[in-house]
Parts: C-alpha cells; sequence; structure tokens
C-alpha cells in the first residue's frame, strides 16, 4: 500500500479549489507542475466586466502556511498579468464549522466544503494585500 505524500494531497488540493471554480462559472488552467508563482489562473467573464486571478493553493491537513517570498511573486505575478493575487486555503473545518457542513447560502467565512474520509475540509479564498476574505 502507497503512503499518502504532502505533494500529492497539495496537487489535489489545487484540483479541488479548480474543480469549485469550475462549477461556479470561472474558465480555469492548472500550471504545469506547480512550479511558478500561481498553481491556477482563472478568468470570470460577466456582462459587465471580467476578473482575473492568479492562485496559489495552499493545503493542511491542520493550518496552511505561506511563506513571505511566495506572497511578494504572487503579487507581482498578478500585477504583471493584470490580474489580483489569490491565496486559496483548504484547511480543516474548525470551532462551529466542525460539526456541519455549511450551506451555501448561509456561507461567509467558507467557499466550499467536503467531506474526506471522516474530516470536513473548507476552501477559503483570500485577496492580497489585505487578506480580505472573498468569494468567487
Amino acid at each position: 500500500m502507497k503512503s499518502y505524500s504532502i505533494g500529492t494531497f497539495g496537487r489535489e488540493a489545487e484540483y479541488i479549489v479548480a474543480l469549485y471554480l469550475r462549477f461556479v462559472g470561472w474558465q480555469v488552467r492548472l500550471s504545469k507542475n506547480s512550479r511558478g508563482p500561481a498553481d491556477i489562473t482563472a478568468v470570470f467573464n460577466s456582462k459587465n466586466n471580467q476578473k482575473k486571478w492568479l492562485i496559489q493553493v495552499k493545503s493542511s491537513r491542520k493550518i496552511p502556511r505561506i511563506k513571505g517570498y511566495e506572497i511578494v511573486r504572487l503579487t507581482a505575478a498578478a500585477t504583471i498579468a493584470g490580474g489580483d493575487p489569490i491565496v486559496a486555503t483548504l484547511h480543516p473545518m474548525i470551532g462551529n464549522d466542525a460539526n456541519k457542513l455549511i450551506n451555501f447560502s448561509e456561507n461567509i467565512d467558507h467557499d466550499s466544503s467536503l467531506a474526506i474520509s471522516n474530516r470536513r475540509f473548507a476552501i477559503t479564498f483570500f485577496c492580497l494585500p489585505y487578506w480580505s476574505i472573498i468569494r468567487p
């Protein structure tokens, strides 16, 4: 039986975030091998405007972490590409969230929830540089 590596969990988190964004109407492109500052480039076209997000996905079975230089690289890449720098975290639901799945209508802190094994995880999107929680 193969062990489940941290790298595999991270890449699968990128797929989960990408699938969620596609589900809510975004066009999504994953970066090759997750080597650049953004794991995902996502575009949303509406009648009035276009949103472009460069997304760094962070995941953990505990609390996701991001390094300062990753923030600098993501912000610079987003500026050059004319998009917004976004950090998406896939993390366990904690506190009051731990015992329920969140309905989209009441969802203000997490944009999605899912069950993996017996643990529940949530996706939260943050817009840099102020770490504002946003919804796609």
